[in-house]
């Protein structure tokens, strides 16, 4: 479970708000049985705590919105275990990464998140696509960042706006995975080499101008390493085969009617086509239901204080859990 307090809007669904977000994400970094406690949170209740309970705290961390690191503060109470591994954030060694942090939030792309999340779990190679400043690589981040669980061995970001050479895309990628280098080797030899028995997720970052390359890099891991998953972004697609395109839509304000946002489609790609064609099948993709953290309410005493003490109303306190 995880606790927080910030503002929030009470709606027909439920509180809604960043607030709220960041309430699950703290809660999503906990194991089973485990309740923690946001910085914000912890400055309201800390001094009105009963006898025999406490906040222990476990240090600042870096949530999977990929945001501002969050102190977090566990609950010690009776009936509680105290014990637990590491807390599953960004900085776990055991959850290899070279994410980013980044300066705004991500929120109100939940869809889109379930979607493409669906498609790397499910293909080798997505590929999203879309005009610049549409949101791509925020959102190739984010979905790396859900899919960080500890299963395999990890998530890596090749950004590849500052290559310039379309022989230089696999050293690039190399650099990323932070690989030894062979100087006796062809690079796109050892990277593969270096890929044959990992289980990873590698998000190719800004292909467009680098096409031949990417795609030539892309082909020869999908077929050479049969545990690497590919997420590419790229104003246009590789044009390979097996790729799985999906149009990220322009960003914008929600309107009055519900459903997916303009623009979001995918192309599968069964052969080495490159470009839509009459035998490219052109469909939404409904995303597959992931796991939300679930509302659940303190105890009516407990929560209301905690918002008054906060100069707001009850609405104000937000609590985000998880199942064991």
């Amino acid at each position: 479970m995880g606790i927080h307090c910030g503002e929030a809007a009470r709606t027909a669904t439920g509180l809604v708000g960043l607030e709220v977000h960041r309430a699950a994400r703290v809660a999503a970094v906990a194991h089973g049985g485990q309740v923690l406690v946001s910085e914000a949170a912890a400055v309201l209740v800390r001094d009105w705590l009963p006898p025999g309970v406490s906040l222990a705290d476990l240090g600042v961390h870096r949530l999977k919105d990929l945001g501002r690191p969050e102190r977090i503060f566990q609950l010690h109470a009776p009936g509680l275990q105290a014990g637990f591994p590491p807390l599953r954030s960004l900085g776990n060694p055991a959850l290899p990464n070279n994410l980013p942090a980044q300066l705004s939030a991500f929120v109100g792309r939940g869809r889109e998140v379930a979607e493409v999340r669906a498609l790397v779990e499910s293909s080798r190679l997505v590929t999203l696509t879309g005009a610049g400043g549409c949101g791509k690589t925020r959102l190739g981040l984010q979905v790396a960042a859900e899919l960080l669980d500890g299963s395999g061995d990890g998530v890596w970001l090749a950004e590849l706006a500052a290559v310039t050479d379309q022989d230089a895309v696999a050293p690039a990628i190399s650099q990323a995975l932070r690989l030894a280098v062979n100087p006796g080797r062809p690079a796109l030899e050892a990277l593969l080499d270096a890929l044959e028995p990992q289980d990873v997720l590698i998000v190719v970052d800004n292909c467009e101008h680098l096409i031949g390359g990417c795609a030539k890099t892309a082909e020869a891991i999908v077929r050479r390493c049969p545990r690497v998953h590919l997420l590419a972004t790229s104003r246009e697609p590789l044009g390979i085969g097996g790729e799985t395109i999906y149009r990220v839509p322009s960003l914008s304000l929600p309107g009055p009617r519900r459903g997916r946002p303009a623009g979001a489609r995918v192309l599968r790609r069964g052969g080495a086509v490159r470009g839509p064609g009459p035998g490219t099948r052109c469909r939404p993709v409904r995303g597959r239901a992931g796991r939300p953290a679930g509302g659940v309410d303190l105890p009516a005493a407990g929560r209301d204080a905690a918002g008054h003490r906060a100069g707001r109303g009850p609405a104000a306190v937000d609590v985000a859990g998880r199942a064991a």
